[in-house]
């Protein structure tokens, strides 16, 4: 039967705990459904061990009286947490309840296991709890969940894991390198699994882009502490159920089930799922601070695999660069608006730009851009929607969405083949390094940022023969389209004025 992940249910989670569980805590545990899954876990591998019934029940008692801990600020919900345990079979005897963070209850370097899934990027603002956090030392307020990721470690035995449901974005932006440079001072990473958009709505409607992470406590080497070599990743698109709805509705596809069979093996490059989700291992040396997520570190995989395919691979910054022009509408002012979606998708061809005043625009500020520019959208860059920009009467503007590609000097792609760099970037092994850059709460608002694109993005570079064919093909064909579909929109204009129809300012698409 598949596993069906929920947020708060350990069952898919305990695949990739194939450890022996002694002392686990959950310091969120609302009402008891990691320690319930870890109950039935370890309990059904008591009853597997072919052991005397005298030795299986010791080892029961010890699971129930000794092994779970669990702390709730809720009242109700540590309650529910109780009740559940004794339902499924015992096991409430430490649960806790009241502010885990001024809580003495879990004691530090004292459990083997932490499970938690607390509560998303709620300011947490009282000074003499904030002051016994490093992370909250001198701060008005910290996000609970960070916090929280503290308290995990602080409990935790050193050389012990910490498996912990938090918002990607704590591993990937940038105003949260103070964290990532502090977790990684203090753990080594174990996992690190990318949740797909909208996991969260059909339990409680969060929705923030989340991540599985698996971290292990650093300890001295003289007490035989030793790091994990390599880093388990995994970019799931599918995990049991409908994501992004309010009804949780299963649908019987699991990326994190075929993933677990992948975990028993450190293996090279990156593996896809039947579902398309990608997995794959990397080595501790190459993890920093600057980003932890699945999908940047994906890429560095990645990047190791087309080395050896491609004789010439460089980052993108070497080949060009970006460079935004702000402008501001006039509201009296006609210009030539290039939308979104006008940018196919599939071909990167533009056949429609509208004549629109500037009151009747949507914002008041865009990017400029002229005939020739490569445009590249930035915003759910799975769409790859890369054009060049077609003629247009002193300049067009266009959704700040919308970067501008520049050509530099440089060797490997000469300025009068500066268009391959639109094949190129919506060629699959390129699209795919954009996408796993991509940050944000959805897939429909995710977005690359400027540095991550010329920064970590690597293109192979053609042959110049190849270049040549590539980048004049793209030339004539961007010309006989666009000159194509204005043929069509006088046609279709002077129809409409043999008609006797009255044609709008902002009916007329077209330059």
């Amino acid at each position: 039967m598949t596993r069906v992940l929920k947020p708060f249910d350990l069952q898919a989670l305990s695949i990739f705990l194939c450890i022996k569980v002694a002392l686990v805590t959950d310091p969120a545990c609302g009402s008891g459904g990691f320690l319930i899954q870890a109950f039935n876990y370890v309990n059904q591998k008591i009853n597997e061990s072919g052991s005397s019934e005298i030795e299986n029940n010791n080892k029961f008692n010890a699971l129930i009286e000794k092994c779970l801990w669990g702390h709730e600020a809720d009242y109700d919900l540590h309650v529910l947490a109780k009740i559940n345990l004794i339902m499924h079979g015992d096991g409430w005897n430490n649960i806790y309840q009241g502010d885990t963070l001024s809580s003495d209850k879990l004691p530090n370097d004292f459990f083997d296991l932490v499970l938690a899934n607390p509560p998303f990027t709620i300011p947490y603002s009282f000074a003499d709890v904030l002051g016994k956090y490093e992370l909250g030392i001198g701060k008005a307020s910290e996000e609970l969940d960070i916090l929280f990721v503290e308290k995990s470690i602080q409990v935790l035995k050193p050389g012990h894991d910490l498996y912990i449901v938090l918002p990607e974005g704590l591993l990937n932006i940038r105003k949260y390198s103070y964290f990532r440079e502090w977790l990684l001072a203090n753990t080594d990473l174990v996992m690190s699994i990318s949740m797909p958009e909208g996991a969260f709505i059909p339990f409680g409607g969060s929705v923030s882009k989340t991540c599985i992470l698996g971290v292990r406590k650093k300890g001295e080497k003289e007490d035989g502490y030793v790091a994990p070599k390599y880093v388990f990743l995994g970019k799931t698109v599918e995990i049991g159920y409908e994501t992004g709805k309010k009804k949780y509705s299963p649908n019987g596809k699991n990326d994190l089930e075929e993933m677990a069979y992948q975990i028993n093996e450190v293996f090279e490059g990156v593996r896809t799922t039947s579902n398309g989700g990608e997995c794959g291992w990397i080595s501790q040396s190459d993890i920093t601070t600057y980003r932890i997520d699945a999908s940047y570190l994906l890429n560095k995989i990645d990047r190791k695999v087309l080395e050896e395919k491609f004789p010439v691979l460089v980052p993108l910054k070497e080949v060009c660069k970006v460079e935004n022009i702000t402008w501001n509408v006039n509201p009296d002012k006609v210009y030539n608006y290039l939308e979104v979606p006008d940018i196919s998708e599939a071909t990167g061809v533009i056949t429609n730009i509208r004549r629109l005043k500037g009151s009747d625009l949507n914002q008041s500020s865009f990017h400029q851009f002229f005939s020739g520019d490569i445009l590249f959208t930035r915003i759910n860059p799975r769409k790859s929607r890369i054009a060049i920009a077609p003629p247009v009467e002193e300049y067009g503007i266009v959704s700040k969405e919308v970067y501008r590609i520049v050509w530099k000097e440089n060797p490997y792609i000469p300025i009068d083949h500066r268009y391959v760099l639109c094949a190129i970037l919506k060629s699959t092994h390129v699209h795919n390094q954009v996408v796993r850059l991509s940050t944000g709460s959805s897939s429909s608002r995710a977005r690359v940022q400027e540095d991550d694109l010329l920064n970590d993005v690597y293109i192979p570079i053609p042959s110049e023969e190849h270049q040549k064919e590539i980048n004049d093909s793209l030339v004539d064909t961007t010309k006989e389209i666009w000159e194509c579909s204005q043929r069509y929109l006088r046609t279709y204009t002077n129809n409409q004025l043999l008609l006797g129809t009255e044609i709008r300012i902002d009916d007329l698409r077209g330059v």
